[in-house]
């Protein structure tokens, strides 16, 4: 179901070994993006390990204490194996990207080879401006609508980095990882693509869009962001709502 990877500046290169890891179960596209002299940068489509591994490693040795860097290795769910669908994505060109973990209960038209994630940044977030996408009160307005078995993580063209629904992942030595893929222990077990969402989609803690769990996420952040609960965040639940009842 992916990995995305959050590195601070500085904190050092990620071994080969732990990307190697990610790769193992998420091997239909991997990309990452970094910032330098006020511009974005994407490094995307790599379907080789090899050449990610060699790729990521020149860019942390010139920028890695210069920049964050956003790391994400997908697993197809929505969408084939293309270019288009290998994160990062823009939000806004040349300013803000986007990667994701997690399966959006997406709407998309019949015939269209786009992914879950692409659908949802093309329905909710294109148009906004890059502060307001970047904001703590937008990212925690996000973290409600999408649910806790979805993350984001954007960054812009200063380097500044979002993390929506931070705590469902986990901080190791100084890094962010969406989920425990990362560890060597962890053993994939070889299922299709639809075998393996099944066997997810059936797992009670995924149920995230059931109204048992809507409410269960709204407490999450409501003792602590109460009063986000506004007319936009109201309208922008509403329409992703209709969506996933269709």
């Amino acid at each position: 179901m992916c990995i995305m990877i959050v590195q601070p500046k500085g904190v050092g290169k990620i071994p080969d070994a732990t990307l190697r890891n990610c790769w193992r179960g998420n091997h239909d596209g991997a990309g990452y993006m970094f910032a330098t002299g006020g511009k974005l940068i994407v490094r995307k489509p790599f379907f080789r390990l090899r050449g990610l591994l060699q790729a990521y490693g020149a860019d942390y040795a010139v920028y890695g204490g210069l920049s964050p860097f956003v790391l994400h290795f997908r697993w197809a769910t929505h969408g084939s194996r293309t270019t288009s669908n290998t994160h990062p994505h823009d939000v806004i060109p040349d300013t803000v990207a986007l990667v994701h973990n997690g399966i959006l209960p997406a709407a998309i038209p019949v015939g269209e080879d786009i992914s879950d994630t692409v659908w949802f940044i093309r329905e909710y977030l294109s148009g906004l401006p890059v502060d307001k996408l970047m904001s703590r009160r937008w990212k925690y307005k996000l973290g409600k609508v999408i649910g806790p078995s979805n993350k984001f993580a954007m960054m812009d063209y200063r380097g500044r980095v979002s993390i929506v629904n931070q705590n469902m992942g986990e901080w190791d030595s100084g890094v962010w990882y969406s989920n425990s893929g990362y560890r060597e222990s962890l053993i994939y077990a070889p299922l299709t693509t639809q075998a393996w969402l099944s066997k997810w989609a059936d797992a009670p803690e995924h149920r995230v869009y059931d109204d048992h769990q809507q409410t269960n996420n709204r407490c999450l952040y409501g003792e602590s962001f109460g009063d986000m609960e506004d007319q936009e965040l109201r309208d922008l639940d509403e329409a992703f709502a209709q969506h996933i009842a269709k």
